[in-house]
């Protein structure tokens, strides 16, 4: 180390930065804090950083930890009255979908006592044909499918090794990489018709624009390669293959990240509107902090220790706080007022940080939580035994494993209560034809009795109660 501040070639050295406690602060908060601008330190002063970074993982996972959890917490309360309003409206959704049905289901019912059914129509064959490869519901769209995703993953490596400067200097390399392409492309196309075909109405999604998408960059490499030959337009086949790149993000809609990938865009579309607040103060801390560091940086010039080459202008500011509230800092060696707002930035950064970490968790946690009720909710549905039919209908045992069986069985309910009420009421007419036909044969017998002179006692036609409160008296 060199006196006076400053080494041989004009560097600032590490006993200047740490001349006193209140300049080393910056330093050393920023290194606690997981990142190292300055690593030119003696033996003795790295062991000192790293006990320092042991210490530091705690302190950052405690701030996160602190900060994300009352984000957390805090949310959760919304999350509960949320909860309750899905259920209500679950509940009102389900009451309506069984009244629906039940009125289709009486309505075709009634068409076919009045009419004779007319023949379904079928959907053509390649249509039938292309929903089966495009919604996998046989083995062989599946296997047609993990072809198609198949030539993905293998177009994505042929890109990436036709981007190396090396590929450029081997002429059958290059061409194979090429018929790569060519090939892909030709199977995108057809992976892209089945799609649309299969399902018009989604031609419009971010998926099948993205597969369009996907298509045209070996169209344009191909011609290119035609028109300029090996070498001919660099630019040009950079510009074609990192537009190519594309294609990686189709592996999202691979079936087997499926559920990842709705659980993640339900916590994305949950929490998009908590992150406005924190977008808005981040932004405006942004902004601001930007301003001071700026102004602090020219107007302490004349100190060792600046960076006010690197902030002639906010946007320039602007340009290098965004890097310091991610946390890293490639610059630190600020003047001492710009050393205290960078002390405030690693705070502030940390706390800013946590607070979109603990509203997405929380979202996600909610979504997988959610999802996972729906499966079970599902499954219950499905997998309904005999028992309960048993006990809801009196129905025979049977295994409820389809929605149609759902159908099939609340029909069956629907059909033993009005057999029931039915029954009911045949039997209460049954009572009132006896009660009269009793009636008749009771005044048939007085008629006859008055004729000979004999006098019968009257019964009352009224049914007797057994009981004390019911009995008569003598």
């Amino acid at each position: 180390m060199v006196p006076g501040g400053e080494g041989d070639d004009g560097e600032i050295t590490m006993s200047y930065r740490y001349r006193s406690i209140l300049s080393a602060l910056q330093y050393s908060i920023v290194h606690l804090f997981g990142d190292y601008p300055e690593t030119e330190y003696y033996f003795e002063s790295k062991i000192v950083h790293f006990i320092g970074i042991m210490f530091g993982i705690a302190i950052i996972a405690t701030f996160c930890g602190v900060f994300s959890g009352c984000i957390i917490n805090y949310l959760e309360d919304d999350r509960k009255d949320e909860k309750r309003s899905d259920l209500l409206r679950q509940a009102m959704m389900f009451m309506h979908s069984v009244r629906a049905v039940q009125r289709a289901f009486r309505r075709r019912q009634a068409r076919r006592r009045a009419t004779l059914p007319a023949p379904a129509v079928q959907p053509p064959t390649w249509k039938r044909w292309t929903r089966t490869i495009a919604f996998e519901r046989t083995p062989e769209g599946q296997g047609v499918m993990l072809f198609f995703n198949a030539t993905l993953i293998v177009s994505i490596i042929a890109t990436m090794v036709a981007s190396l400067p090396e590929t450029e200097r081997h002429a059958p390399v290059e061409y194979a990489c090429l018929s790569v392409v060519a090939v892909s492309t030709v199977v995108f196309i057809v992976e892209y018709v089945i799609r649309v075909v299969a399902c018009p109405e989604k031609a419009t999604e971010f998926f099948r624009i993205l597969d369009l998408v996907c298509c045209l960059p070996g169209f344009i490499k191909l011609g290119v390669s035609i028109a300029y030959g090996r070498n001919g337009a660099p630019y040009l086949e950079a510009s074609i293959e990192a537009l190519s790149m594309i294609r990686a993000a189709r592996i999202l809609e691979f079936s087997v990240f499926a559920r990842e990938v709705n659980v993640m865009s339900g916590a994305f579309r949950d929490s998009m509107r908590k992150l406005v607040i924190p977008a808005y103060l981040a932004v405006s801390v942004w902004i601001v902090t930007s301003a001071l560091f700026m102004w602090m940086e020219n107007y302490f010039s004349d100190e060792k220790t600046n960076v006010a080459d690197s902030m002639p202008s906010v946007p320039d500011a602007m340009y290098w706080c965004c890097i310091f509230l991610t946390g890293e800092w490639a610059n630190v060696d600020f003047t001492f007022a710009g050393s205290r707002l960078c002390i405030f930035y690693v705070l502030f950064g940390i706390s800013m940080f946590s607070i979109p970490v603990g509203i997405i968790v929380e979202a996600v946690q909610t979504n997988v939580t959610k999802q996972a009720d729906e499966i079970k909710q599902f499954q219950m549905l499905m997998t309904m035994s005999s028992k309960g039919a048993e006990e809801a209908a009196g129905s025979e045992a049977e295994e409820v494993t389809t929605f149609r069986d759902v159908i099939r069985h609340a029909s069956v309910v629907d059909s033993k209560r009005r057999a029931t009420v039915r029954e009911v009421a045949e039997r209460r007419r049954s009572q009132v034809r006896k009660s009269a036909r009793m009636r008749a044969s009771r005044a048939s017998i007085a008629a006859r009795a008055s004729m000979v002179g004999v006098s019968l006692p009257v019964e009352s036609d009224a049914p007797r109660f057994s009981g004390s409160a019911g009995a008569s008296t003598d």
